[in-house]
């Protein structure tokens, strides 16, 4: 997951740093597979942690909080784009990606 993580955040930052559509491609290219990686991880670490009785409940946290950041994220862009730029928007998905890679050491494992 962190590795996932690190890999957005390389992604966000060559995004964020382009000046030719050509760089902002190869940018969004990773961040996806970054994102990828997370969902996947994420998946596997649900399945492993949880017994077999409460582990349909976790995957479909995990696919809610997933739809509901997508969808939320979608919407709240779209809204801040015309105001701001897409270049604005950026470093503030940079700084969002930085700050939750640096809180992996923190997180608990509460999945009994």
């Amino acid at each position: 997951m962190f590795g996932s993580t690190l890999i957005i955040t390389v992604g966000s930052i060559v995004t964020s740093t382009s000046s030719t559509f050509e760089q902002f491609m190869i940018g969004r290219v990773i961040t996806g597979s970054g994102a990828a990686g997370v969902f996947i991880v994420a998946s596997i670490l649900v399945v492993q942690l949880s017994s077999p009785k409460t582990r349909g409940l976790y995957i479909g946290l995990v696919n809610c909080g997933m739809t509901v950041g997508i969808s939320l994220g979608a919407v709240i862009a779209g809204a801040l784009e015309p105001k701001i730029g897409w270049v604005s928007i950026s470093p503030f998905v940079d700084i969002t990606s930085l700050s939750s890679t640096a809180r992996f050491d923190r997180l608990p494992l509460i999945c009994s």
